[in-house]
């Protein structure tokens, strides 16, 4: 499953770097397979994909 950094803050939103939070969601046993920037230019921009 896909989603964005920006709608899990919406839920959680600790006080840490993107990268300790793709550290903190491993450690909880989900799989992080990479975090890349969707949209660089663009705000309010939100992508999913449901399997």
């Amino acid at each position: 499953m896909k989603f964005s950094e920006s709608w899990l803050r919406e839920w959680v939103n600790p006080a840490i770097s993107s990268d300790e939070l793709a550290h903190q969601i491993t450690m909880a046993g989900l799989e992080v397979d990479a975090v890349e920037p969707v949209a660089g230019k663009f705000s309010g921009v939100l992508i999913g994909e449901v399997v």
